[in-house]
């Protein structure tokens, strides 16, 4: 049991170690930091207990898990000692720093670290399954937000249940992000549609259903049930909605100054281009 722990241990420090070596990372620059801190500021009351890291990887976020904490108490347990923050890594792929999609990537990941904080998936499911049990939700309901579950529903309820949780967390991070960016979260979705990467499957909803509630929060749409489901166990905290006006389709998202930088592409710069493609 305690070569266990201490594995356990061990397996914790070299993730985190992994996490801020500056050669699997990189570091994120002075808007984007403030961005997390502030976001981080009014949706986690214990904000600063938090130190975030950004590694090159696929589209994740990684904080306090369950083998996290035995991993903690066996710290505690066997050596006497207790962490004063949490790391929190955000897996994001590094050729999008610097690029307007990874703001909206950010903006998703963070909307999965405030829905895991808040436990805001797992009421909604709960809530979900009661609605199925008693009647108020039908099949009809699975058919418009998760059709991808139907397939589990009547010969693995395990799988059923865990297909409407984690999707559920995907519904929440776009509304999350789009309230800040609005409809161009959809960016996101159709950025992965081209590389193939989770449509549809037990974890993503389609990006069409994601795009279709996005596009009701964004438009005030009142008869979406499962996102007002997801608005009302939002209710203890503020999830705002882009407002506008005619000229930018009610986005509130035209007109943005963007700055360039250009580099002129002269002789010496094209020998290094083909030096480096060699």
């Amino acid at each position: 049991g305690r070569i266990t722990d201490r594995l356990s241990v061990l397996g914790l420090f070299l993730n985190w170690a992994l996490a801020l070596d500056s050669r699997n990372g990189y570091t994120l620059s002075k808007p984007m930091r403030l961005l997390l801190d502030n976001l981080c500021e009014k949706w986690i009351p214990e904000h600063d207990k938090y130190v975030f890291a950004v590694t090159d990887g696929d589209y994740s976020v990684q904080r306090y898990v369950p083998n996290v904490e035995v991993a903690l108490e066996n710290v505690r347990n066997l050596f006497g000692v207790s962490f004063s923050h949490q790391l929190v890594i955000f897996r994001v792929p590094k050729h999008l720093a610097g690029d307007f999609l990874y703001s909206c990537v950010l903006y998703h990941e963070m909307g999965h670290f405030v829905e895991s904080y808040h436990n805001i998936s797992c009421q909604i499911c709960n809530d979900i399954l009661v609605g199925l049990t008693d009647g108020s939700l039908t099949d009809s309901f699975l058919h418009e937000f998760f059709p991808y579950s139907l397939g589990y529903l009547h010969i693995d309820r395990s799988r059923f249940i865990t297909c409407i949780f984690v999707q559920i967390g995907e519904y929440v991070a776009d509304l999350f992000g789009a309230q800040y960016v609005g409809k161009n979260i959809c960016n996101l979705m159709e950025s992965l549609c081209h590389k193939s990467y989770g449509i549809n499957d037990i974890e993503h909803p389609s990006p069409n259903l994601r795009e279709k509630m996005v596009e009701d929060f964004v438009n005030g749409i009142t008869t979406n049930v499962l996102l007002n489901m997801i608005t009302t166990e939002f209710s203890k905290k503020t999830l705002y909605k882009p407002t506008g006006c005619a000229q930018c389709q009610y986005t509130g998202y035209l007109g943005r100054l963007g700055i360039f930088e250009l580099m002129p592409i002269n002789k010496e710069i094209k020998k290094l281009i083909n030096l480096l493609k060699r």
